[in-house]
């Protein structure tokens, strides 16, 4: 018998392709310089990021879920935010031409993206021996949009202190 892949999906489901589609969306948004809109769209993202959650344990939902869970957080809560951040404080640094700034603001997101690439990666392993490391992404995600949107200056001390932090407490966790 045939089945078909929308049948496979939960409500739950749903809500997590919605993430990743304000997601990408938010991104989109960045393309056209629309940083207000874009701000909004991973806010509503972190809001389904929320409800997906909830309904998944309220009702029933697939094997698939999970995945598709850390997947629409990886655009929504990690990528899309990390563009947010380069769109937001690299014009400024571009036109000042300060290179060592630029590098560093580069550095520092790819640390905010690896270490959210090893939490979300991770979770479904630390949810099955019933313990909590690290800092969870949507945490780190509306520190840094928040610091970002007000441009603040210590941005690249406060994602480094962020995963320094986490880089600690997952250490000690797992030894």
């Amino acid at each position: 018998m045939q089945k078909y892949m929308i049948k496979l999906l939960s409500i739950a489901d749903l809500i997590s392709i919605s993430n990743a589609i304000l997601g990408f969306l938010a991104i989109i948004m960045l393309f056209l310089n629309e940083i207000h809109y874009s701000f909004s769209l991973i806010l509503l993202a972190m809001i389904t990021d929320g409800i997906d959650g909830l309904v998944a344990r309220r009702t029933k939902h697939s094997n698939l879920g999970e995945y598709m869970e850390a997947m629409g957080d990886m655009i929504s809560l990690v990528i899309a935010p990390a563009l947010f951040v380069y769109q937001t404080y690299s014009k400024d640094i571009i036109t000042s031409n300060n290179n060592i700034q630029h590098l560093l603001l580069i550095l520092v997101l790819t640390i905010f993206l690896s270490f959210n690439i090893i939490r979300l990666s991770s979770f479904h392993l630390m949810k099955e021996k019933k313990i909590f490391i690290g800092l969870p992404a949507s945490a780190s995600t509306i520190i840094i949009l928040i610091i970002s949107y007000l441009k603040i200056e210590y941005i690249y001390l406060t994602i480094i202190h962020l995963y320094l932090y986490q880089t600690f407490v997952f250490q000690n966790q797992i030894t």
